[in-house]
């Protein structure tokens, strides 16, 4: 029987103040951090790893996460099961007050006749699983009820819940991380669970259809992503990380310094579930300084493609644009070739990833300074090595004063990428974009999209080829101040419609807030930041945006590097390598960052995370013809923000579209759509367009547990002048969306 488990994690992994490694050996740091111990002392059993030590008694375990200098005293998570209940009423309750006995790394104790209370112990932290022998009566989920007491603060978002310590500021400094559950039954098969946290009790619990139907023994195991160290030595400094996704997989690339003149770029691939696959990928070959990698994958070849800067040494001189192909699903290396070799400065390259199926190649944006950037279309064979090099024509209105290049990574299904940069003029900073095809030609023309007295930096954008976040680190006026903003592009025909106004991120007041990230998820947006911590320490920001206003949905969470320095984020998501309309709503993603040692003065390594966000419950079942596109917020039991969203096409009628939402879905066909509400029977409201090109309607969900599990199909309608998908009722359909409660 397989059995992964629970894991409560001591904080200093994600949030915490963890111990200065030692720096004697290259070894030590990776044994350090993955030994542990356990055995009896002072009369009970005991567990010590690097970053906390776990006390075992009769009713349940104590978890003492090693907060460092940040706590005056100890502050124990302490465990206690109470019951098991199915369906909400109590089965089981009274358990055996026992003491645990050592099974090899873990330990077990019997606390109801057939089911075990098991601990699995490693370096990282403590596995919590309950085992069961035979099926539990009644009806309804299953639920393990567990008393919690803590001097620890709860927080509940994205990443699971936390326990966090406040420092005297109140800000988190360490403390316990709990994540989500999975079941899995006596013939490997698993099922995903919840948990919840309120007044003391943490609930964890399985659907009932999978317990009713499982062969058991049965394993109740919450699981949670750690954070996955790509590489520990501290005698290496590796920085500019950068990634991305096959849909199921993800690459990750960055840069080592070998030497005071010479930097290789390395990679190594992550899977889905956030474990490391395959081998170390050695990518640039050659000497000289190899340095700001950028990768994208193309799903037709199933290959990667990597791109660099190349120069001779550290000292000003020319540069080129290298680059290497990454076959997929083995990480075998094509041959490195040159993409860019003028005699002008070729230098920071950014790929695209195209996922439509056809045949084109990657785009690949650089800036060759002085004279502007450009961009270049570069085929792959499937197995990575150089096909064509297309035309590479400059984007117009660039010269000597653009830089900050970026192009979203995901095109769509039609294979529209954004183009952003800056231009300065006479003390005047312009934030221009342009959308361009999977050919490198134009789309539509250039618009300013920001103008600014001070600096604009580090502009990153990403989307899905009709509607793009762009994001950027803005100096301030109050002096050396640096924030984070962000605003909504929307494709409109052949040029770009309306746009948004600047959002801000994170702008907190005298720290600077710099070198932003984002990711499209498929109906939000990831942004993530390096943000100041007291200089020189620096953590992760992040945040869940809006992709129709980029408003909040979850507040700032921040990964805490105590004292090291968490450097320049990078993050992608699944949602970019899957193929269209194959991805739920909002896909996983991976956020990735360099941890740089001493307060960050030393040296670098780069470290990887797993961001699930919690509107995964939609799924888009396609159907749609020329329609727009239709999106949710997170349909959740007790949120009150909850939101219907629709991009309009390019061409509606008039100032008025239709929602339509039932509760069954239907498959009416309808010249080209597939019409997935019944009109005659469900709920059809007529809803204003805004001045965006989007209309919205919000749906609080109440606070009701009944609700979960409770799922219903929501499609938009809209008329054209210019076409008419559905003539019997003259309108066109957007893809069907199937929406879940949680």
């Amino acid at each position: 029987m397989f059995s992964s488990a629970l894991l409560l994690l001591c904080g200093s992994t994600l949030i915490g103040d963890p111990l200065p490694p030692p720096q004697d050996t290259i070894a030590v740091p990776a044994v350090i951090s993955q030994s542990f111990a356990l055995g009896h002392r002072d009369g009970a059993l005991h567990a010590d790893g690097a970053n906390y030590f776990g006390r075992f008694d009769g009713t349940g375990m104590a978890f003492v996460p090693a907060l460092g200098p940040a706590a005056d005293h100890n502050q124990p998570l302490h465990l206690a099961v109470q019951a098991v209940a199915r369906g909400g009423v109590t089965v089981l309750d009274h358990p055996l007050v026992a003491e645990p006995e050592a099974r090899g790394s873990g330990a077990e104790v019997e606390r109801w006749t057939g089911i075990q209370e098991r601990w699995q112990i490693s370096g990282a932290g403590v596995e919590l699983s309950y085992r069961f022998e035979r099926p539990i009566r009644g009806e309804g989920d299953l639920q393990v009820v567990v008393a919690v007491a803590t001097e620890l603060s709860p927080r509940v978002d994205a990443g699971g819940l936390y326990f966090d310590h406040r420092d005297a500021s109140g800000r988190a400094a360490g403390g316990v991380h709990v994540g989500a559950v999975t079941g899995v039954d006596a013939v490997g098969r698993t099922a995903a669970g919840a948990l919840h946290f309120a007044e003391g009790r943490l609930v964890l619990s399985l659907p009932g259809e999978f317990v009713d139907n499982a062969q058991y023994p049965l394993v109740l195991d919450p699981l949670v992503g750690v954070v996955l160290p790509l590489e520990t030595n501290p005698l290496t400094d590796d920085r500019s990380v950068a990634a991305a996704s096959d849909g199921d997989n993800y690459l990750v690339v960055w840069r080592r310094f070998t030497s005071s003149t010479d930097a290789d770029i390395l990679g190594h691939r992550v899977s889905g579930s956030g474990s490391l696959l395959g081998s170390l990928l050695s990518i640039s070959t050659g000497t000289g300084n190899y340095s700001a990698p950028s990768v994208g994958y193309n799903r037709f070849r199933d290959v990667y493609l990597v791109a660099y800067q190349w120069s001779t040494g550290t000292t000003i001189g020319q540069s080129d644009i290298r680059a290497r192909g990454v076959v997929a699903p083995l990480g075998a290396l094509g041959t490195q070739f040159t993409i860019a070799a003028t005699t002008d400065f070729d230098v920071q390259p950014r790929v695209t990833s195209d996922t439509g199926g056809s045949d084109n190649g990657l785009l690949v944006l650089y800036n060759q300074s002085p004279t502007g950037l450009r961009l270049v279309e570069v085929g792959l064979t499937t197995g990575g090595n150089l096909q064509a090099l297309g035309a590479s024509p400059f984007i117009p209105g660039t010269d000597s004063q653009s830089g900050n290049g970026d192009i979203s990574r995901s095109g769509g299904v039609n294979g529209r990428w954004l183009v952003t940069w800056t231009q300065v003029a006479a003390g005047v900073t312009q934030l221009r974009g342009r959308v361009y095809t999977a050919a490198a030609t134009a789309w539509t023309g250039m618009v300013d999209l920001v103008t600014s007295t001070t600096d604009i930096l580090a502009t990153r954008n990403d989307g899905d080829g009709v509607h793009w976040l762009v994001v950027y680190e803005r100096r301030e006026n109050t002096g050396t101040d640096r924030d984070i903003f962000a605003q909504v592009v929307t494709l409109s025909g052949s040029g770009l419609g309306s746009y948004g106004s600047a959002v801000g991120v994170e702008f907190d007041s005298n720290d600077n807030e710099t070198d932003p990230s984002v990711a499209f998820l498929g109906s939000s947006f990831l942004v993530a930041w390096r943000d100041e911590d007291g200089a020189p320490n620096t953590d992760i920001g992040y945040k869940l945006l809006d992709s129709y206003t980029a408003d909040t949905i979850e507040n700032e969470a921040t990964l805490d590097g105590g004292a090291q320095s968490l450097e320049d984020p990078a993050v992608v998501s699944l949602f970019s390598g899957s193929a269209p309309n194959s991805a739920p709503s909002d896909a996983p993603a991976l956020i990735g960052w360099p941890v740089i040692s001493s307060g960050g003065t030393g040296t670098g390594n780069i470290s990887v995370q797993r961001f699930l966000s919690s509107a995964g419950n939609v799924t888009v079942l396609g159907g749609g013809c020329l329609g727009g596109t239709a999106a949710t917020g997170t349909p959740a039991v007790g949120n009150g923000d909850f939101t219907l969203h629709y991009h309009t096409p390019l061409f509606v009628n008039g100032s008025t579209v239709f929602l339509l939402v039932g509760a069954t879905q239907t498959a009416i066909p309808c010249g080209t759509c597939v019409i997935g509400v019944d009109p005659f029977n469900s709920m059809v409201l007529p809803v204003a367009v805004g001045a965006l090109g989007n209309a919205s309607v919000a749906v609080p969900i109440p606070n009701d547990n009944a609700l979960v599990g409770a799922e219903f199909f929501v499609q938009w309608a809209n008329a054209s002048l210019l076409a008419t998908s559905c003539p019997t009722y003259g309108v066109n359909f957007s893809d069907l969306l199937e929406v879940r409660i949680q």
